[in-house]
């Protein structure tokens, strides 16, 4: 007969699965030569092997058993017992399984915030990487969300992914693909006429307008289609100090209302 006693634990930035054998079967004085093996695979999955060590990293949710198989030699004759254990233990307490949320299709040049979701534990580090673009927060590395400029160059396909190590576990690199979509001619023009500086900021920034327009107000609207209470105080001719108070981290649409029409941009404050 056996019996086994299964655990779970961390180690080293890892999540253990381990299974310790007791074999309770009285040999009668005889002693066979023994040998062990394990098998661990998914209960839904049970002809798939995962791994055949006595420790078993799991890297997502399950339901995991393990084969335990002894061969008994004596002599001449041999035998295989095969024992099958199942874990019950919510593995969701050690792992991390994160998305990302932001916007894949953006426009050249853009500021795009992008998140990650769904991390249930402590996180002991976030590993962003851009391709086609900057990443704009310092120390990134401590930030469930970051800002990221993508390139104005023409490129067609950007990428950013994350990797985020816990003290259980570490997703491995995730990455998205995201499209650079080039400006229109008429967006390139109005990006000229008005210009946000600093960008990101703190909720205080100066609007920068082409002496070739006029002012006449502006807008800076949340997300969700709320608008935000601001101090303007016009600074000479074509400058426009804008403050905000305190108002949450994130991007907020800028309408600037001019002679030429409404120009839209976008203000990441920090």
């Amino acid at each position: 007969m056996l019996k086994a006693d299964m655990f779970i634990y961390c180690k080293r930035s890892k999540t253990i699965l381990e299974m310790k054998p007791k074999i309770t079967t009285v040999l009668c004085g005889l002693t066979p030569d023994i040998q062990e093996r394990v098998e661990w695979y998914e209960l839904s999955q049970s002809q798939t092997i995962l791994d055949t060590n006595f420790i078993f990293y799991p890297k997502v949710k399950g339901d995991y058993c393990v084969r335990y198989l002894t061969t008994y030699t004596l002599g001449n004759q041999k035998k295989t017992c095969s024992f099958d254990f199942c874990e019950k233990f919510d593995e969701t307490q050690f792992l991390i399984q994160p998305n990302l949320s932001g916007n894949l299709d953006v426009k050249n040049g853009s500021i795009e915030n992008y998140k990650a979701v769904g991390s249930t534990i402590p996180v002991l580090k976030y590993l962003w990487r851009v391709e086609g673009g900057a990443i704009l927060d310092s120390f990134p590395e401590t930030k469930d969300s970051i800002f990221v400029k993508w390139n104005n160059a023409p490129d067609t396909i950007a990428k950013i992914c994350l990797d985020i190590e816990s003290d259980c576990s570490s997703t491995g690199e995730i990455c998205l693909d995201v499209t650079l979509n080039i400006s229109t001619i008429i967006e390139t023009l109005t990006k000229e006429f008005v210009k946000v500086i600093p960008n990101p900021n703190d909720g205080n920034f100066v609007i920068y307008l082409n002496e070739s327009i006029q002012y006449l107000g502006l807008q800076l609207m949340t997300s969700d289609g709320r608008e935000v209470d601001v101090l303007t105080m016009k600074q000479g001719k074509n400058q426009i100090q804008v403050q905000t108070g305190q108002i949450p981290p994130g991007i907020y649409q800028l309408n600037v209302k001019t002679s030429k029409g409404m120009i839209s941009k976008s203000v990441v404050i920090y």
